[in-house]
């Protein structure tokens, strides 16, 4: 640790990462407090090259967790080495003593069996060290879950969050809570906590009425197979947003009712439609033109339009770059 913030802006340009001191203070905050840093920006703007620079300012090891879409706790958490395993029970049961099975357990069952992912590797750490998560918006709900549910299992959180019984409410068919839970007295800042439940009742109330959504009815599965094909087409993050946008959901089979399914499938097909007119128009103009384009809306690639604003925004832009393509 250094000791002041332009001590650690002089290390990071020591070690060839030449930046201001606002983000030196924001580095030396974090190690002091030892809170996380989140960045976000465009590739090649110096995400990955500002936990490198850390590490060797301070002289300590790096540990990266690259996510990705289907990302499994395994990958950042760890695993058992099963051949490992295997092995050493074939080994003991051919051995000419009686295998003593329950020691055998206990063994397979160590820590020197468990092959450590890169967050428990960070955890074990015997000294400081830079924990890049590279792309942490790309994992999903189900490698949320998961993690959550280990964190609960191996440092006992379960028994914590089971003794509030009290917090867990009811959803409606729209997945949102039919009553918004208040917090324990000790939770909550002294100058709430004397409050009366009155108010807070009524806040609740309020609160469940507004989150009431659509009616919930059967689905057709055919035009939810056809939505789900437009991921391709238009990427991830506009397939998810146009998702989140018009029918409030994760995926498409979350979507309430046919006649939101509808709606939701008339955008993508939109979508798609805008996203053929960006590639047609991108054949025809200079690179370097496109590319400009894109980084002037904060657009990596095509891949990654985030909305369907962007896109619109992208369309008319390069319509009028290349007007050809507006009357085709």
């Amino acid at each position: 640790m250094y000791a002041s913030p332009d001590e650690t802006l002089a290390a990071l340009e020591r070690v060839g990462y030449f930046t201001d001191r606002k983000t030196a203070t924001t580095v030396y905050l974090a190690g002091k407090l030892h809170r996380p840093i989140m960045l976000e920006g465009p590739a090649g703007a110096g995400k990955t090259e500002l936990a490198t620079s850390v590490s060797r300012a301070y002289r300590v090891p790096i540990l990266r967790l690259q996510c990705y879409q289907g990302i499994n706790e395994e990958k950042a958490i760890g695993q058992y080495d099963k051949s490992l395993q295997e092995l050493y029970v074939l080994l003991m049961s051919k051995s000419d003593r009686t295998p003593d099975w329950a020691k055998i357990k206990r063994e397979i069952t160590s820590r020197a069996y468990y092959v450590a992912g890169p967050l428990l590797e960070a955890i074990e750490q015997e000294q400081r060290c830079v924990l890049l998560i590279d792309e942490i918006d790309k994992v999903d709900y189900a490698f949320e879950a998961q993690a959550f549910k280990r964190a609960c299992t191996c440092f006992g959180l379960g028994r914590y969050f089971y003794n509030f019984a009290e917090m867990w409410v009811e959803l409606n068919d729209y997945k949102q809570p039919l009553r918004v839970p208040s917090l324990p007295a000790w939770a909550m800042p002294r100058s709430q906590a004397s409050e009366n439940g009155s108010s807070a009742t009524a806040v609740s109330d309020r609160q469940a009425r507004s989150s009431s959504g659509p009616s919930k009815g059967p689905l057709d599965a055919d035009v939810t197979a056809t939505i789900e094909r437009h991921r391709q087409k238009l990427g991830h993050l506009l397939y998810q947003s146009i998702l989140s946008t018009v029918a409030h959901v994760r995926s498409a089979r979350d979507i309430p009712n046919q006649q939101t399914q509808q709606n939701v499938l008339q955008w993508m097909e939109s979508g798609a439609r805008g996203m053929a007119q960006v590639r047609e128009i991108a054949a025809e103009i200079p690179e370097d033109t496109f590319y400009s384009i894109l980084d002037r809306h904060g657009v990596q690639s095509l891949a990654k339009v985030q909305s369907f604003g962007v896109l619109k925004k992208l369309v008319e832009e390069m319509t009028e770059v290349y007007p050809r393509a507006s009357a085709a």
